[in-house]
């Protein structure tokens, strides 16, 4: 017994490239929304140190987009409640 194909050929290394590409640009347009979050974060935190050459890694700059989240979500919500600590 022989399997019926669909009349057009398909090349599966030409779809699997085509799907990785489409893998890649999505990533790197993340990546270039995050660098830029992270990078507004740094700058924000070099002009609030008292030091001028303040420098954070990236995962303090994440936790501070966390925290800077956190404090939007309780002066928003839940600014009076006194068992909430942010």
């Amino acid at each position: 017994m022989q399997s019926t194909q669909n009349s057009e050929p398909t090349d599966p290394a030409h779809q699997s490239r085509d799907v990785i590409e489409r893998l890649a640009i999505d990533q790197r347009a993340h990546l270039e929304r995050s660098s830029k979050q992270r990078s507004s974060i740094l700058k924000q935190s070099t002009r609030n140190s008292k030091h001028k050459t303040a420098y954070i890694s990236i995962r303090q700059a994440s936790c501070l987009l966390t925290q800077q989240k956190s404090h939007v979500f309780y002066n928003k919500y839940i600014k009076e409640d006194a068992f909430f600590n942010f």
